[in-house]
């Protein structure tokens, strides 16, 4: 008997056991599963998280890296002065003017979409006149094909693709009259091979008959304009190489325009302007651009060091039209041009430079650029053949340009620039006064963020 209730006894003990075992077991689950949960709500709220820096601008940066958005801009004040200048329509004032003064939010969403929205609002003679600069949105999940919608540079020409706040000279070259800036469109573009390849393909409304024309504008005709880079750059994937920022380029457009007046009250469709100057050289009074339009041109860059070197060349063809008369009107420019950073610090093409001593009251003072440029431009005698008078303006220039670049700090620089311009022909300014040369400085102070 007391066998039997010992028994007994112990198998309640083990049922007892089993069951506190099971509820032990149970409660370490339940617990388990709060502290999983735990975890993920702090995860989740650590990817809420945005982290904030004053990194080139004000940067707002997610925990995970999925979206950033970044706030920045620019100021940029010029001086132009013509020695000698000749009170006519064809020249501007001496002034200080306002040359750029932007607002910049750009940033990326989930990773895979960006976005750019740029405002301007520089000085003109007429007052202030805001635009919108820039404003697309980017699919950029992939570094060989990425498709760009919206309002962005038409890519022709490296000189008029590079931001004018890493731009080498004060101002742009003649070339950069005759190609697309700002136009809206698609474009699909990459880089293969480790960079050695780029490309970049868009179709955009063709309204800039000259450079900026299509900025901010529906299209003037029911044509299309395809524009395509193409780009080589040998040695970019060896960090190693002197030559590692050489890069050898090509791009073409072609679209068809439909009569659009090149002259007449307020219009300016084919009135060609120095950029650094401000003369107006060539002023149609009569014709049309009707037919093909065209461009092909070449270019070559390379930095070495403190050294670097940057050479373009254009082609541009137009079919024009005056009543019965028609031509085919070819234009070409070109520009040489060579840079040398006295004190040092390594030149990298389309891009600020960072002194190695920014400029403090402690005697650091910043890095010192000089640079020289050999430009030219013409329109084709052919342009009379419609009945254009070319009896008191020219229709070439070439331009010397000297001078040199203070980066006080990465974000801070002081440019001038000596310029000569040479027109070739005569020009009537007004009063009997005729020139054919014309000597003139440019200065500029900007600051970016």
């Amino acid at each position: 008997m007391p066998h039997a209730m010992m028994l007994v006894l112990g198998l309640l003990l083990q049922d007892q056991d089993a069951d506190r075992l099971k509820r032990l077991e149970e409660q370490v689950k339940r617990q388990q599963e709060e502290i999983e949960a735990l975890k993920k709500g702090q995860e989740k709220e650590r990817k809420n998280d945005v982290g904030i820096t004053l990194a080139d601008g004000l940067r707002a940066k997610s925990a995970d890296g999925q979206h950033e958005v970044h706030v920045g801009g620019r100021f940029q004040e010029h001086y132009r002065q013509v020695f000698d200048r000749p009170d006519a329509s064809r020249t501007n004032p001496d002034t200080f003017f306002i040359r750029a003064a932007r607002v910049q939010v750009d940033g990326t969403f989930f990773k895979d979409f960006g976005f750019m929205v740029q405002g301007d609002f520089p000085s003109s003679t007429t007052g202030p006149t805001p635009t919108v600069q820039a404003a697309y949105l980017e699919w950029k999940r992939l570094t060989e094909i990425r498709v760009t919608a919206g309002q962005f540079k038409a890519p022709a020409s490296q000189d008029r693709l590079v931001s004018r706040l890493f731009g080498d000279f004060v101002e742009d070259s003649p070339l950069t009259r005759f190609v697309p800036g700002y136009d809206i469109g698609l474009m699909v573009h990459g880089r293969l091979f480790d960079g050695i390849f780029g490309y970049q393909a868009a179709v955009v409304n063709g309204r800039s008959h000259l450079d900026n024309q299509g900025r901010s504008r529906h299209d003037d005709n029911d044509e299309k304009e395809a524009v395509v880079r193409l780009t080589l750059s040998p040695w970019a994937p060896d960090k190693e190489s002197p030559i590692r920022q050489f890069r050898f380029g090509v791009y073409g457009s072609i679209t068809d325009t439909d009569d659009v007046a090149i002259s007449g009250a307020g219009v300016t469709t084919f009135d060609i302007s120095t950029p650094e100057l401000g003369v107006t050289f060539l002023d149609p009074n009569a014709g049309f651009l009707d037919g093909r339009r065209s461009r092909i041109g070449l270019e070559l860059s390379l930095a070495w060091g403190p050294l670097a070197f940057r050479a373009e060349y254009l082609l541009r063809s137009d079919e024009m039209v005056n009543g019965a008369l028609e031509e085919d009107v070819d234009s070409t420019a070109w520009y040489v041009a060579v840079t040398w950073i006295v004190t040092g610090e390594t030149k990298l093409v389309e891009s600020r430079i960072t002194p190695a001593k920014p400029f403090d009251l402690a005697g650091g003072w910043g890095a010192v650029e000089l640079v020289l440029r050999f430009s030219h431009a013409e329109v084709d005698d052919s342009i009379e053949d419609i009945g254009v008078s070319l009896a008191v303006q020219s229709n070439e220039v070439s331009i010397i340009t000297f001078g040199v670049n203070w980066w006080l700090q990465r974000n801070v620089r002081v440019s001038a620039n000596v310029v000569r311009e040479d027109y070739h022909d005569e020009i009537t300014f007004g009063g009997g006064r005729t020139e054919d040369t014309l000597l003139g400085i440019l200065f500029r102070f900007q600051i970016d963020f």
